[in-house]
């Protein structure tokens, strides 16, 4: 708004950025025009400096908040994890989870990364936790009956898959794991 205002006006009081710090298209360097800048280049692709600007906040003084580094810690796993930096991701999801216990995504997206690691146990541990905060994410119940399935845990599989469909969740793949769960059952017959 500030910036607006000076350009209706004419004038322009903004002081060269520092050349060590990471350039902001949104305005004056503070964490917020970071976090902009950051969400901007996670958005269209550019993970890798977004890892750059997650970190710089990350490791600013004086340190930001409990919640602001969980959200933070959270958002940069997200970038590791686009690319394909697995530990790096889980490591950060997990950093999330210690600054808000109550961050149900991020314990979500360590289970995420477990079952891309095919750590189906630790992947459901994880959805466990994640639903036992908020039992409403259609996601959550879809993503634990794919590691059940893997698991060989069928019927607790078929009931996920239901709960999922129940929160409207109506997604294509969720469908074909339902017709394989029901193949399953109709070979146990």
């Amino acid at each position: 708004a500030d910036e607006f205002s000076e350009e209706m006006l004419g004038q322009s009081h903004h002081q060269a950025a520092d050349s060590s710090s990471i350039e902001s298209p949104f305005s004056k360097g503070s964490i917020d025009d970071l976090v902009l800048t950051a969400l901007h280049e996670h958005n269209t692709g550019n993970f890798k400096k977004a890892v750059e600007i997650y970190t710089q906040i990350i490791n600013s003084e004086p340190v930001p908040p409990a919640m602001v580094l969980s959200v933070i810690y959270k958002h940069r796993g997200m970038a590791y994890f686009a690319q394909s930096l697995y530990e790096e991701a889980l490591n950060d999801f997990k950093k999330s989870v210690e600054h808000d216990p109550k961050c149900f995504r991020s314990i979500y997206y360590e289970g995420i990364v477990y079952s891309v690691q095919g750590k189906e146990k630790e992947a459901v541990e994880c959805f466990d936790r994640s639903l036992a905060i908020d039992a409403f994410q259609s996601h959550v119940y879809y993503r634990r009956a794919l590691a059940l399935f893997n698991l060989g845990n069928y019927t607790k599989a078929m009931e996920d898959v239901n709960n999922a469909l129940k929160l409207g969740l109506e997604d294509e793949d969720l469908n074909t794991l339902k017709l394989k769960l029901i193949k399953k059952f109709d070979m146990q017959m």
